[in-house]
């Protein structure tokens, strides 16, 4: 969410100097807020299933949920 100051980030064994969000999300890098910032009136699987929205298909959507919840 900010610019990287200094120093490498590297994702899968690539270097990342600018990545745009595009280019981080079709990485897999995603951002899911915590906290008071999501739709309240939705579950926590409702709200992590519209952050998957981009994805292609369901499959790729419940792959991405069950990622996110799996402790690594």
């Amino acid at each position: 969410m900010i610019p990287i100051w200094s120093g490498e980030v590297h994702l899968s064994g690539t270097a990342w100097t600018k990545p745009t969000p595009r280019d981080l999300l079709r990485s897999g890098v995603a951002y899911v807020p915590q906290g008071n910032r999501v739709f309240t009136d939705l579950t926590v699987g409702e709200n992590l299933e519209l952050g998957g929205v981009p994805l292609p298909g369901k499959q790729a959507v419940q792959e991405g949920i069950e990622c996110a919840l799996t402790p690594h």
